[in-house]
């Protein structure tokens, strides 16, 4: 074999083994890395959902339009952002099912918040139309109170006196649907007795357009108590689902933090198993590498050493050495078998110059 296609292969050899460990390592450590950060990403989806709860809680509480606009923004930009954590690539430890579930909840999440919100904005537009009712009627009220009071009928005085207390019991205090019929009860109850009140006509038809048209106010604010009231249930109801979804999506944010924790304690172990098989590499190359150098020392530099001595050798007359050759190396048997047909024409020289004399 020629020395230098040994050295080629050699060194061939050498390159190979260093690139199919760093090949390996680079593509296990960026595979453990991509899974890794990407369940990062997914983690971050139960602090997302948990930003909707927050902001839809909040947004239920507020009676203001202005604050209303502004927490519904904070919503949609809560969706954008979970819409963005589903555009990085899904980690090989998310199953689908998993995947699915997540994707389910926050479906649902979404809708339910969108109904909150839905209703949210019909119990504020609601409150605006009692707040700008809320000075008529009480007008009306004292003034059908001052006006019942001058007819010094203990029966009406009470009637009045009813009315008054139910009306605050309905409008600020319970704002159900039997407290408001008790009130509009009430009102009808104060028109009986007007009936059966003995006097002037003409004061009576002006005290029963007035509570005409208190009843009028009171049936508008009646309906949006009950409205109100019942807005508040189904706002409950659908809180219930809506915590129902974070805690089993805070459940599942959990075991996905402990399936990240694996991934980061996996690339650290690979990360260290990479520098244990580069190290083990560089000392197989470092016996390859001291193998290469004895093979060549037994295989070149000894037999150069021998020819070196021939050499002398015959220069200094002496033809009857021999030369071994046998080698691995073909330049160096083909310089043995050059320096014996030399050695050999050298011998037939002197023998012929000998007979010659």
């Amino acid at each position: 074999m020629k020395l230098s296609n040994l050295l080629v292969i050699f060194l061939i050899f050498i390159l190979m083994m260093i690139s199919f460990l760093a090949y390996n390592g680079i593509i296990s450590d960026r595979r453990i890395q991509d899974n890794s950060n990407s369940l990062i990403g997914f983690n971050k989806v139960s602090g997302i959902m948990k930003d909707l709860q927050i902001y839809t809680l909040l947004l239920k509480t507020t009676d203001n339009m202005g604050e209303f606009n502004s927490i519904s923004i904070l919503m949609d930009s809560v969706k954008l952002e979970f819409e963005d954590k589903f555009k990085i690539k899904t980690p090989d430890c998310i199953e689908r099912e998993e995947l699915n579930s997540i994707i389910s909840d926050f479906e649902e999440l979404s809708k339910i918040s969108d109904e909150i919100k839905e209703l949210q904005k019909e119990k504020i537009e609601n409150r605006e139309i009692f707040d700008s009712k809320r000075d008529p009627e009480r007008n009306m009220r004292h003034a059908i109170r001052d006006i019942a009071y001058t007819y010094e009928d203990i029966e009406l005085t009470k009637r009045v006196s009813k009315l008054i207390y139910y009306s605050k019991e309905a409008l600020f205090q319970y704002k159900n649907k039997k407290k408001v019929d008790s009130w509009l009860d009430s009102i009808e109850n104060l028109k009986n007795r007007l009936d059966e009140i003995q006097t002037d006509p003409s004061t009576i038809d002006h005290l029963l357009n007035n509570i005409s048209g208190y009843t009028s106010v009171a049936k508008e604010m009646g309906d949006i108590v009950i409205r109100e009231s019942n807005i508040l249930v189904l706002e409950d109801e659908k809180v219930r689902s809506l915590n129902q979804i974070i805690e089993k999506q805070g459940l599942m944010g959990e075991k996905r933090q402990k399936r990240s924790d694996d991934l980061a304690s996996s690339l650290n172990n690979t990360s260290q198993e990479s520098s244990s098989n580069l190290i083990m590499a560089l000392f197989v190359v470092m016996f390859v590498l001291i193998s290469m150098i004895f093979f060549l020392f037994v295989s070149v530099d000894r037999p150069l050493h021998e020819l070196t001595h021939t050499i002398n050798e015959v220069s200094k007359g002496n033809f009857d050495v021999t030369i071994d050759k046998k080698s691995y190396i073909s330049e160096i048997r083909d310089i043995k078998e050059s320096l014996g047909k030399i050695l050999t024409s050298m011998k037939l020289y002197v023998l012929r110059s000998k007979k010659k004399r």
